[in-house]
């Protein structure tokens, strides 16, 4: 299968899931307990784009850190959340499939924002499952070295923004993407709950414009998130 063709797919499993999901979740049975909660989450991420968050950050994958509010239909939810990654590196470009760091601090910052519906199953300790959409927004500056230059000064072969540009300005991006996830929870308390969650996102389109991501052909901004939440509510 072709890289545009997996897009395509990996898209319309998301918009089914999402939209099979949240029909479920908005239209429940008029005897249906409602509950609504808080969390609070850390994150490890996985990027897709692997090579070129590494060549730009030096690892893969990182941190992150967000919480969010859940309402509960029974056993159904719905909930929504954001979530902070950043990343300090160096700015690069990409020769002939060789990373040259060219010395010039480089800061990224990716915010998503998502919301969710899904479904959960027993009680002590329970299971859950559900999809949904999100807006992923992308920041890439120096901060403190310089944020432009000439053209001319460029290196030959030297790739521009995103991920490692050289030259150029700040880049503030937003991107739409889709997700589907699963975990396990268990109360500590009865109105507190800690549990551990697993998702895979698709940011399509996202990356591969320019910069490093171009030259390694990377072009999805999504990946392997793996989550402990803590919640709490009633």
């Amino acid at each position: 299968m072709t890289r545009r063709g997996t897009r395509i797919r990996g898209r319309r499993l998301g918009v089914c899931a999402a939209a099979v999901l949240m029909s479920l979740a908005w239209a429940p049975s008029a005897s249906a307990q409602v509950s609504v909660r808080g969390f609070v989450q850390a994150a490890h991420l996985r990027f897709a784009a692997s090579r070129s968050i590494e060549a730009t950050t030096g690892s893969p994958a990182g941190a992150a850190w967000g919480g969010g509010a859940q309402v509960g239909f029974g056993r159904l939810f719905v909930q929504g959340s954001i979530e902070r990654y950043r990343a300090d590196g160096r700015r690069v470009f990409v020769l002939d499939d060789r990373v040259f760091d060219l010395g010039i601090p480089n800061r990224i910052a990716i915010t998503p924002v998502q919301l969710t519906a899904g479904y959960r199953t027993g009680s002590r300790v329970a299971a859950y499952g559900g999809g949904g959409i999100g807006v992923y927004r992308f920041a890439e500056s120096a901060p403190f070295g310089p944020r432009a230059g000439s053209p001319a000064d460029a290196p030959e072969g030297a790739m521009v923004p995103p991920l490692g540009p050289p030259y150029g300005g700040d880049v503030r991006e937003t991107h739409r993407g889709w997700h589907v996830l699963g975990g396990v929870e268990t109360p500590l308390q009865r109105w507190l709950w800690i549990g551990g969650e697993a998702q895979w996102s698709w940011v399509p389109d996202a990356l591969g414009a320019g910069g490093v991501s171009a030259a390694f052909d990377e072009t999805d901004l999504g990946g392997l998130t793996l989550r402990v939440k803590l919640s709490a509510g009633f």
